[in-house]
């Protein structure tokens, strides 16, 4: 980003932790507490305040570095960053080994297309939904959710929900149905969601949403992480 940039010197986390909080905010439309969770997530504590200080010294530096991007042909392709052609139009596809580096990838694909994109996890969204009609306040949460262009929901059936919870949840499905983009990722089959669900017919009633004119994409399960632990694992063998 050239010799003005902004030195890492000083600061206690690696910097690939430093430019990822940087780069999830600029990139997407989250809040600084919302940055703070998926690095929770990936194992990584850092506070709200850590990531507005590094917005506030890396940030144009990022936003910058973006804007200067281009293709460059050549014969190396990167899993993380691969321009393509499709039908004659370019393509830019972001990293996607798992399910929720997909989510994110469609989150991506959609902003660059002009709609407004929102990620969540579903335990914080219906956290947020049980606050908001805690504090009656439940209506303006569903129709700022419903308002959504793309709503990328991520981890649903990681852990249960009680039945206000799920009712809640699925009051923003049907506020959102046939009007905007939802997209789910989750680490159960449809026939596990029982377990996240526990009301049978209200289980059948969000899934029936989410599958109509919907697009399903099966991953798998075996686990990239795990499947990468082992590869590296049997590498000293292999060399001795």
């Amino acid at each position: 980003m050239g010799s003005t940039s902004p030195s890492y010197k000083g600061h206690r986390y690696p910097v690939e932790v430093i430019s990822h909080c940087v780069w999830l905010y600029f990139r997407f439309p989250l809040a600084f507490r919302e940055v703070e969770e998926p690095m929770l997530e990936r194992g990584v504590v850092v506070s709200h305040e850590t990531v507005r200080r590094w917005c506030a010294k890396f940030g144009q530096a990022y936003t910058d570095s973006l804007h200067r991007r281009r293709p460059r042909p050549g014969d190396k392709w990167h899993l993380d960053e691969v321009f393509i052609k499709i039908n004659g139009e370019q393509k830019y596809l972001w990293r996607a080994v798992d399910k929720s580096h997909m989510l994110i990838a469609l989150g991506t694909e959609a902003a660059m297309k002009g709609y407004r994109v929102r990620y969540t996890l579903a335990t914080k969204l219906v956290n947020e939904l049980v606050e908001a009609a805690d504090e009656k306040q439940l209506n303006k949460a569903i129709a700022r959710y419903g308002r959504v262009g793309f709503l990328c929901i991520d981890q649903l059936g990681y852990m249960e929900l009680d039945r206000h919870g799920a009712e809640l949840l699925f009051q923003v499905l049907t506020e959102r149905e046939e009007k905007n983009n939802v997209a789910i990722a989750s680490n159960e089959s449809f026939g596990g969601w029982t377990k996240t669900f526990t009301d049978p017919r209200l289980c059948a009633a969000i899934v029936d949403r989410l599958t109509f004119n919907g697009t399903i994409i099966e991953t798998g399960t075996d686990s990239y992480r795990l499947a990468s632990t082992r590869a590296r694992a049997e590498e000293p063998s292999k060399a001795g």
